[in-house]
């Protein structure tokens, strides 16, 4: 609300001076002072005038609005309070301006922060979040000054913020969602606190993963460097006879190919999840290379298997690791598919991939199993699989191949009546479309 101005004071006043000088009676004395006091009204007014825009000015500053502009004062003497004005409202001004800059960059830098940062009110509620706070809160409408019991589901997690207010709060472990979030907080000296949030489950599942890989390789290699240490001692202690001797010397010798076997697969293993090896993609025949390392695969063996191939395909990939996918594949349906069995495989051309199925007719996978053939180590049968020499990697390897050519894997089966593998490759390019390779270290 406007205060009343000097115009109006002297007009009150005016009114009330020439009521009294009518009520005296003194006709002369009192037109000799109303016109006193009209001279006063116009000096009044013209103050008034001259005041106004330094009001204007004034309630603009005090707000922190725009300053009227074209308007000086009538007075000349009062131009340099209105200069000082207008200089004090262009600081304000620029001083609001870099606040908020300063503010919009702050926001931006904590929005490009992978840890979430939260502040906290003394009561508990949310003055601001970043995006990845947001996330991993789970906070659709971070609304100022919510409260947190409001906005946080998870009671752990809930619990770890409020007390975040209260006390100085020790970096604590929640595990909310089957997620590990790690909260640390800092109370701020008016009151509240920050707190960060880091998101750790994927550091916590590789954890879990570099354990059991290292405990299932320990595993791996125990075994056969304890049968190589037993038939080496027996035959350094004993003089047993010919025969036995040499079963001694051919399971010596049958431990040391599977160690062999599996240290080349964990080498393997290791180059393809670390981003050690790149495809030198080309154009491959991929019925070619099924029918060689077939003939390879069962030279020497004393099973009968039928072999076909059917249908015909060029793929854009590398040629050495389709051979690895398909000795993996050979390897395993020859472990698991008897005598007079066969395996078949069936390559269909697509309008970018082509689709090459390797089938058996084995024992099968059960159900449950059927959804982790691909994970390290695993075996449908430990037992029967490291008696025929495999390392529990041969799938394992085939799907970081496929993967790492562009293609993918899956996987049928019917318990006793056979497995499907199934993985894709890019199809080559006609020969008008080209083709650049992808340069890198071929799978050694």
């Amino acid at each position: 609300m406007r205060t009343l101005g000097v115009r109006a004071w002297v007009t009150l006043a005016i009114l009330v001076a020439g009521t009294t000088a009518l009520l005296l009676g003194g006709v002369g004395w009192g037109w000799g002072l109303l016109a006193l006091l009209v001279v006063a009204f116009a000096f009044g007014a013209a103050a008034d005038r001259a005041l106004d825009p330094l009001e204007r000015r004034a309630r603009a500053l005090a707000v922190g609005g725009p300053q009227p502009t074209g308007v000086l004062a009538p007075v000349r003497e009062l131009h340099d309070l209105q200069h000082e004005l207008d200089e004090a409202s262009e600081t304000l001004r620029a001083l609001q301006d870099q606040a908020r800059r300063e503010q919009q960059e702050t926001a931006a830098l904590l929005d490009a922060t992978a840890e979430g940062v939260i502040e906290l009110s003394e009561d508990a509620r949310l003055v601001r979040a970043n995006a990845a706070a947001r996330r991993i809160l789970e906070i659709r409408d971070a609304r100022p000054f919510a409260p947190i019991e409001t906005l946080v589901r998870d009671a752990a997690l809930r619990d770890a913020l409020e007390t975040a207010v209260i006390r100085p709060l020790a970096p604590v472990e929640v595990t909310p969602w089957d997620r590990t979030i790690v909260v640390r907080a800092k109370a701020l000296p008016k009151g509240g606190a920050i707190v960060t949030l880091q998101d750790l489950t994927e550091v916590r599942r590789l954890e879990r993963v570099r354990t059991d890989f290292v405990a299932n390789a320990s595993h791996e290699l125990k075994t056969p460097l304890t049968a190589l240490r037993g038939f080496a001692e027996s035959l350094l202690d004993d003089e047993p006879p010919p025969d036995i001797r040499r079963t001694f010397v051919e399971s010596i010798a049958k431990n040391a190919i599977r160690l062999q076997h599996l240290v080349e697969d964990l080498l393997d293993l290791s180059r393809l999840e670390s981003g050690g090896w790149r495809a030198e993609l080309e154009e491959v025949d991929v019925a070619e290379v099924a029918e060689r390392v077939w003939e390879e695969t069962v030279e020497g063996t004393s099973r009968t298997i039928h072999f076909a191939v059917d249908g015909l395909g060029l793929a854009w990939a590398d040629e050495r690791a389709v051979e690895q996918i398909f000795a993996n594949l050979f390897g395993n349906a020859i472990r698991y598919t008897p005598d007079q069995g066969r395996v078949t495989v069936t390559i269909r051309s697509g309008a970018e991939r082509l689709q090459i199925a390797v089938a058996d007719t084995g024992s099968g996978i059960p159900p449950e199993s059927l959804p982790r053939i691909f994970e390290r180590f695993y075996r449908v049968d430990p037992a029967r699989s490291r008696a025929e020499g495999g390392t529990g990697l041969g799938l394992s390897i085939v799907a970081h191949l496929a993967r790492g050519m562009g293609g993918s894997v899956g996987a049928t089966s019917r318990l006793g009546d056979g497995t499907v593998i199934t993985f894709t490759l890019p199809r080559a390019p006609d020969p008008d479309e080209g083709g650049s390779d992808a340069a890198g270290d071929p799978l050694g």
